[in-house]
């Protein structure tokens, strides 16, 4: 006999707690009467009655403890076995490989999950199993069922996901199951050579199925001319195929590519005059035994011509620094009243105060006459400081940057609430904060006078400006490739009020919410993706593709890896 929840036996503590009541309790209880006569009349009779009631007391005693007994061993699970039972712990593989068809069309997947289902059946004799998906994160399917439907049912609702498999997840969660069992074993399903650990057993569902997949696209000009660079492999034998190119979803060339058996080849295509495209994308169709990685795209991050209002009656270093950048329409006033503050991307206000500072754009003041809320002045300087950043902040204003040697002669310490961020610093004194505002637009404050410093002689200063600009009016993605398993970071545009993702193959349009001017979407689906930012006079799209891992791509084996656990258990 095994106890399938051995944790029950606790309630057996109710029998010394019942036999001490029944030792605690009294057996009389006192009370006055006028007189005892009658009782000694019949104190023959009570002596006659007396056993029988004894063995009535001793009847409900028993009674009560049969019935904690019995509930202990009711909650507790007691069931008949044949012979050793064991916890069985089933590790499942759920990377993209694990979708590769063989010619009848089951997935490896698909097997696996016929092989655990068949396992399952044992259950009955007294086994428990425990599955564990492993994909990109682990996580249990399944955890300590002694019923076969039960599991049934849980493999029916297990998806392979376009990830890759995180085994190190997966095994520590394996080793907690095998911690807390006696007889424990641990089976691993998946398509790769792993070694065969003395405590696991490994079942690898690969068939050395047929798969060309396209691992990369490249795109270089030369001489007014665009080379598209197509790399793909064969996987487990040599192959003769057709592979398309496209542009913004129509097709503008093909070439036959021969494969050798494991070998990287390339196509090459070329396109004369490409201006402006979203994305550009190879191709094969045919039935190989992955689909999922029969196509690759490349998308192209256009950089807005940000419309930029340069307010100065010294504009010259802003300016140039401006103008050299290429990507902007600039428009320079020696003052506030000379243009209307409106409809800009962003507005630096150079030395010059307005009554009232844009809400519709980002902005950028030089001084500090009149500060936006959530920012003071502190102590001033005027002696020469050093200029520098915090080594550890995550922000791109300091991307590319060196600053050494970069000083400034006078300026005042900023001192913003948490809302703001320090980007520059004097000798340790914050001199420039940044916030991003509820609509998406920043608004950044510098306590100097780009005239009392050497930064404009510097050759980091048109990288700064850059920064400075990109910052403000920020593009929506930081890439355009990602791996399926990652997140995507979405930045909202200035004026943007509703932003929209288009799912891959038209799939579902999605409207997002973004908190403080950014939202973070986890990306599952394999393709291109559109996004979509809409506001009362912009519309703004970019595109961006999602592939499965290279590693998953190929098929092949990534080396022998050693997965045992870190305690010894039963293995088949």
């Amino acid at each position: 006999m095994r106890f399938l929840n051995p944790a029950g036996l606790w309630l057996l503590l109710g029998v010394p707690i019942l036999i001490i009541i029944y030792l605690i309790k009294s057996q009389h209880e006192d009370r006055s009467v006028s007189s005892t006569f009658v009782w000694k009349l019949s104190e023959r009779f009570a002596k006659k009655r007396l056993p029988i009631r004894k063995l009535r007391r001793i009847m409900l005693f028993l009674l009560q403890l049969l019935m904690i007994i019995l509930a202990a061993f009711m909650a507790a699970k007691p069931v008949m076995v044949k012979g050793q039972t064991y916890d069985y712990v089933m590790i499942l593989d759920s990377s993209a490989s694990m979708q590769t068809a063989n010619e009848n069309g089951t997935t490896r997947f698909e097997n696996a999950l016929n092989a655990i289902e068949k396992q399952a059946k044992d259950l009955s004799d007294g086994h428990t199993m425990t599955v564990i998906l492993a994909g990109d994160t682990a996580s249990y399917l399944l955890e300590s069922s002694e019923s076969s439907a039960e599991v049934q049912l849980a493999l029916r609702n297990a998806v392979c996901t376009n990830g890759s498999c995180n085994i190190e997840e997966a095994i520590t969660l394996a080793q907690s199951v095998c911690d807390r069992s006696d007889n424990a074993k641990v089976l691993f399903y998946t398509d790769c050579d792993y070694e065969q650990a003395g405590n696991i057993t490994v079942f690898n569902m690969s068939r050395e199925e047929w798969n060309v997949s396209l691992t990369a696209l490249e795109m270089k000009e030369d001489d007014g001319k665009t080379f598209f660079t197509g790399h793909l492999i064969s996987s487990y034998q040599e192959a003769k195929v057709t592979v398309g190119f496209a542009i913004d979803g129509k097709t503008i060339d093909a070439k036959p590519v021969s494969l050798e058996k494991d070998v990287p080849a390339e196509v090459i295509f070329e396109v004369k005059d490409l201006k402006m495209f979203d994305s550009a994308e190879i191709y094969i169709e045919t039935k190989d035994a992955l689909q999922t990685d029969n196509r690759f795209a490349i998308c192209q991050q256009n950089r807005v011509k940000y419309k930029v209002l340069l307010v100065s009656e010294s504009p010259l270093y802003l300016e140039s620094a401006l103008t050299s950048l290429g990507t902007c329409h600039l428009t320079v006033v020696s003052s506030p009243e000379e243009a209307s503050l409106a409809g800009m991307d962003l507005y630096i206000f150079d030395g010059v105060v307005p009554q009232e500072y844009p809400t519709d754009g980002s902005v950028l003041v030089f001084g500090t006459e009149h500060l936006p809320q959530g920012v003071i002045c502190g102590s001033f300087y005027e002696e020469h400081g050093k200029i520098s950043f915090d080594t550890n902040s995550q922000s791109d204003f300091h991307k590319g940057l060196s600053l050494n040697g970069a000083v400034v002669k006078e300026y005042t310490a900023l001192v913003g609430n948490r809302d703001w961020e320090n980007v520059l610093y004097c000798d340790y004194v914050p001199v420039m904060v940044s916030m991003v505002q509820k609509n998406g637009t920043r608004f950044t404050v510098a306590s100097f006078d780009l005239h009392n410093s050497n930064l404009p002689l510097m050759v980091d200063y048109p990288i700064l400006i850059d920064n400075l600009l990109a910052c403000s009016v920020p593009t929506m993605l930081s890439k355009t490739d990602y791996v399926a398993g990652e997140s995507v970071t979405i930045t909202l545009l200035p004026g943007a009020q509703e932003v929209y993702l288009q799912q891959p193959d038209n799939a579902e349009i999605k409207s997002l919410y973004m908190a403080q001017g950014q939202c973070v979407v986890p990306l599952n689906d394999v393709g291109v993706y559109t996004i979509a930012m809409m506001g009362n006079d912009i519309g703004n799209y970019c595109d961006f593709f999602v592939h499965i891992p290279l590693e998953e791509m190929t098929l092949q084996a990534g080396g022998e890896i050693n997965i045992a656990l870190s305690t010894e258990v039963t293995s088949e």
